[in-house]
């Protein structure tokens, strides 16, 4: 039974530490963009306007939308 722990509590461990270290990443990660592209904006009443500027403006180009959302 003790060996049964122990590994249980290896496990615990590694997804406490795993967990810590993605968070820890998504936190204090650089949030730049490379050059040539806009900077990323979070999406607001005010920035929702510009963006459907912006995508309307291209239309006779391919475009990507991409949303994420952190949950």
């Amino acid at each position: 039974m003790k060996r049964r722990a122990r590994w249980l509590l290896g496990i615990a461990i590694s997804l406490v530490a795993v967990t810590a270290g993605l968070g820890a990443t998504l936190r204090f990660a650089p949030r730049h963009t490379p050059p040539g592209q806009p900077p990323l904006e979070r999406l607001d009443a005010q920035a929702l306007n510009r963006l459907r500027a912006r995508f309307n403006d291209g239309a006779h180009t391919t475009r990507l939308l991409l949303l994420l959302s952190p949950t």
